[in-house]
């Protein structure tokens, strides 16, 4: 059995169980999912660092947010990386 491939139990539609196929399909999904948070984190960031600089420039609050949510972009990648 090619180990790239899970089974997994899923409630269908009309309330049973069945077996579906996890592969490389799932793969192709995460890091589709990953590229998807890794774009929105950029452009989110680069709209709060313009509102920070022309507000704010004294103080760069907007590194706050970028390095907390930087921290889960990093785990998001390395998880799919893993699989």
């Amino acid at each position: 059995m090619n180990p790239l491939i899970m089974l997994l139990i899923v409630t269908n539609i009309n309330g049973g169980y069945e077996m579906v196929e996890s592969n490389e399909t799932t793969k192709k999904g995460g890091k589709k999912g990953f590229l998807i948070h890794l774009l929105i984190y950029i452009v989110i960031n680069l709209f709060l660092a313009i509102i920070n600089i022309v507000i704010n420039p004294g103080y760069l609050w907007f590194l706050w947010v970028a390095g907390g949510w930087g921290i889960a972009v990093v785990i998001h990648g390395i998880a799919v990386l893993a699989s």
